[in-house]
């Protein structure tokens, strides 16, 4: 078990015990603050953190790893899982080695935004001063700060607490829930998986916010920058000052072998998705897609929101979407882009549904057919017991079926038939070109 007793604290409890009763209704917005003068001087010109933990000042991760890794499992523990969708961190006193304040912006599975920011360098702020902490919910809100729990809404109420009563009563209860599961057999809160997804977080969060690692040389110098790393940087710089791993292209050879492709495409009257798994890059994904593809393919749901960052509406994920986080981030990529995603299971196929239904909008779908994660022997594809080749759009549901999806490469050799598991070469749903689709697409060739 890991001892994170923040969320034992007893405000952080009656709040969660308020949540769990249905009393705030659906998660609206949540965010969390803390800010603290302790690495600035005091009247007496000593730095009161620096007093109490000396070791902070070489800390090379502080401000996320040190303290708010703390407020992001509180976060976990009233609102849900979260994703980390942007982070911002700086070091503000020269003589500290970490950063001083960060922000963090996360989300729920539904999409509600969470918030969570401090600083240990705030002037004018005590040098302890207890968090601050706002819930907005659909039926009532809540609020801690300055030591008072706070409902408001129609049945209002408040509570207020002694601060270092309360942080006593976090250790107290963390070890008598430890003891307690010990002697029950019950499964602890904190457990090493429940903490590996907080720390997951602050990863992502460090990663969002720039602070790169870098090797650190001979033992000298932090193995941190603080700098995030600047694309134009490298204009002009010769290959030898270039980090690997680094992408490299030869334009010339580039555009000719997109124009070659696009024109065979052409000749046989077969739309193009190149697959940008051999880039990653959505400035040449959008140079395929002026000189004539369609769209692009995806691996993944991340990158596939990395394209429609970068204004690419047609774009298929050659894989399955499962898990309501991941669906809720497919149900908002599909608000900027026309997302086609892969289905093998009827259960994955009604619970997209049901998410979609529940916007109002619409995604299409291809199914993986029989070489690809089958779901308990039923396959959603023309073959399996899901939906029927002849099936298009259910009635009242929102999705579509544009087509099959094949694994190997060895597909492509197939005749193009209805009925068969491999690339489509027939016209869409909606009277489209037919196109090629393939997770594993075929090779070409310089």
């Amino acid at each position: 078990m890991a001892h994170e007793n923040w969320r034992f604290r007893p405000w952080y409890r009656e709040l969660k015990r308020w949540i769990a009763a249905g009393e705030l209704g659906d998660l609206v917005l949540a965010r969390m603050a803390t800010f603290t003068s302790g690495l600035l001087p005091d009247a007496s010109g000593r730095r009161p953190l620096l007093e109490r933990e000396p070791y902070t000042q070489h800390e090379e991760r502080l401000m996320i790893a040190e303290v708010l890794i703390h407020h992001l499992d509180v976060m976990r523990f009233l609102c849900g899982e979260l994703r980390v969708v942007a982070a911002r961190g700086a070091r503000t006193v020269p003589d500290v080695v970490g950063e001083t304040v960060a922000a963090i912006f996360l989300e729920t599975a539904s999409g509600a935004p969470v918030e969570v920011t401090g600083t240990m360098a705030a002037a004018g702020y005590p040098s302890r001063p207890p968090d601050h902490l706002e819930v907005i919910g659909s039926k009532a809100s809540a609020t801690f700060a300055d030591s008072e729990l706070r409902l408001h809404g129609a049945n209002p109420r408040s509570q207020r607490y002694d601060s270092d009563v309360g942080y006593q009563a976090s250790f107290d209860g963390v070890i008598a829930h430890f003891v307690d599961c010990l002697e029950t057999g019950a499964p602890f809160e904190t457990g090493p998986v429940d903490n590996l997804e907080t720390l997951r977080l602050v990863e992502h969060a460090y990663w969002a916010a720039g602070l790169q690692r870098r090797a650190a040389i001979a033992g000298r110098g932090s193995p941190w920058t603080l700098e995030p790393i600047r694309r134009t940087s490298l204009i002009g710089q010769t290959s030898y000052a270039l980090d690997t791993p680094a992408l490299l292209v030869d334009l010339d050879v580039m555009e000719a072998n997109i124009a070659r492709i696009v024109a065979t495409c052409r000749a046989h009257g077969v739309a193009w998705r190149p697959h940008s798994k051999a880039h990653k890059t959505p400035e040449i994904a959008q140079m395929q897609i002026a000189a004539g593809a369609i769209g692009v393919t995806c691996a993944k749901l991340g990158e596939a929101e990395v394209m429609a960052a970068a204004g690419i509406r047609d774009i298929l994920i050659a894989n399955q979407i499962v898990g309501p986080i991941k669906i809720g981030r497919l149900v908002r990529l599909a608000e900027h882009a026309d997302p086609i995603v892969c289905v093998d299971s009827l259960e994955n196929l009604i619970e997209l549904d049901a998410a979609f239904r529940t916007r109002g909008q619409a995604v299409a779908r291809g199914d993986r057919g029989q070489y690809r994660h089958e779901s308990r022997g039923r396959r959603a594809g023309p073959a399996g017991g899901g939906a029927r080749a002849s099936d298009r759009r259910t009635p009242g549901s929102a999705l579509r079926r544009r087509g099959g999806l094949g694994e190997p490469g060895h597909d492509h050799r197939r005749p193009c038939r209805e009925g068969a598991h491999g690339p489509r070469r027939r016209r869409g749903a909606h009277g489209e070109r037919p196109g090629v689709h393939g997770s594993r697409p075929p090779m070409s060739w310089s």
